[in-house]
């Protein structure tokens, strides 16, 4: 095991010296590798109550129809679809400069075993992909794209085309993200990111990076959140917003990701914010007046109380039944002083009363 290891982070070195390890490091880098599992709608939100991160094999496909034509190709004959007039900003090259191009040309560079590309951010919104790759398979529990526009604009479905080498530097995101993989390797490094800026570890969505984010094997093992994983054919992983990652293609890559919000994940997510500031926000002091926030916290009150005239098995489809282990985890995990503030936000007021009266956390 820690051989196989050993070979893949000599390769991982040769794409990013950062990622250089010593032999001492192979067996805490073992114990660090998060293994994907059986899927099943209960770990999934077990995992998003608790915070965690989940890797799954043989999630479902999130194409609309399955058959004979394999899943890569399917993507790249609606991409090639897509005509002159769409075209998509491409980071290519070694230097990865930014350009447009249009699907097909996105799909011939891919092919190319000379080019490299990579995209992490085609969004399939309002495209015909929307035809092949349906968003709510994906993320059925999803209720981003419920909300007002403001809201609405932070699930982002995308298409992630990566050629071999490419790197997505030390970043981390503000709602809990979805990563199905069609074809292809990534390797995935994350940590909490608090944790992480204690120690130095830098993340390009927070800190000012001149070049790249500083980073350091040894620094990240000695966290005790570090983790890592590779996502291949089939799988899909589920990561929370407050992790930040660094990602690296070792095999040529394409998938759809979206960013989330669900029941089960709510509290979480809405404490998080309310306390550090959403990402989207330039000034995330100003987390108490914004829109966006205003909007999650009413689609939330909205569907909570929707759930309790439904049936238990649309409940349990949408994790209703979740909310009380999220609530235990979140005050299990969260300083007293934390929770304070959160409970007396005015984001936050409506939704916890709304729990109290269904009963679902007290």
């Amino acid at each position: 095991m820690n051989r196989r290891v050993g070979d893949l982070f000599s390769d991982l070195e040769e794409i990013d010296p950062s990622l250089k390890i010593k032999p001492q490091m192979l067996g805490r880098l073992a114990r660090r590798q998060i293994r994907p599992q059986a899927y099943s709608q209960a770990t999934l939100f077990s995992s998003m109550a608790l915070g965690k991160p989940v890797l799954f094999d043989q999630y479902p496909s999130p194409l609309k129809k399955s058959g004979p034509v394999q899943p890569v190709r399917q993507v790249e004959a609606a991409l090639n679809r897509l005509g002159h007039r769409n075209r998509f900003e491409v980071r290519c090259g070694p230097s990865e400069t930014s350009k447009y191009l249009t699907g097909r040309e996105l799909v011939e560079r891919w092919n190319s075993s000379r080019a490299r590309v990579n995209v992490t951010d085609l969004h399939i919104r309002g495209t015909s992909i929307e035809q092949l790759v349906d968003p709510r398979n994906l993320s059925w529990f999803n209720l981003l794209p419920d909300c007002g526009e403001e809201a609405a604009t932070q699930e982002m479905m995308s298409l992630v085309v990566s050629s071999r080498g490419c790197l997505s530097d030390s970043h981390s995101d503000a709602p809990d993200s979805s990563n199905y993989c069609f074809a292809g390797e990534k390797v995935w490094l994350f940590w909490d990111t608090f944790e992480g800026k204690k120690l130095g570890l830098e993340d390009c969505s927070i800190d000012t990076v001149l070049s790249h984010c500083s980073f350091d094997m040894a620094r990240f093992l000695s966290l005790r959140s570090a983790r890592w994983l590779t996502v291949s054919d089939g799988q899909a992983l589920f990561l929370p917003g407050e992790y930040t990652h660094k990602v690296i293609t070792t095999r040529r890559y394409m998938g759809v990701g979206s960013f989330y919000l669900s029941l089960p994940n709510s509290l979480r997510s809405l404490s998080r914010w309310n306390l550090h500031g959403p990402l989207w926000l330039e000034n995330r002091s100003n987390a108490e007046d914004d829109p966006a926030l205003a909007e999650i916290a009413q689609q939330l009150n909205h569907t909570i109380k929707k759930m309790r005239s439904r049936s238990n098995r649309f409940q349990e489809k949408l994790g209703y039944n979740y909310l009380q282990h999220a609530f235990d985890s979140w005050r299990k995990s969260t300083r007293k002083r934390q929770q304070k503030v959160v409970l007396s936000s005015s984001n936050f007021s409506s939704y916890m009363e709304l729990l109290r009266k269904v009963q679902a956390i007290y």
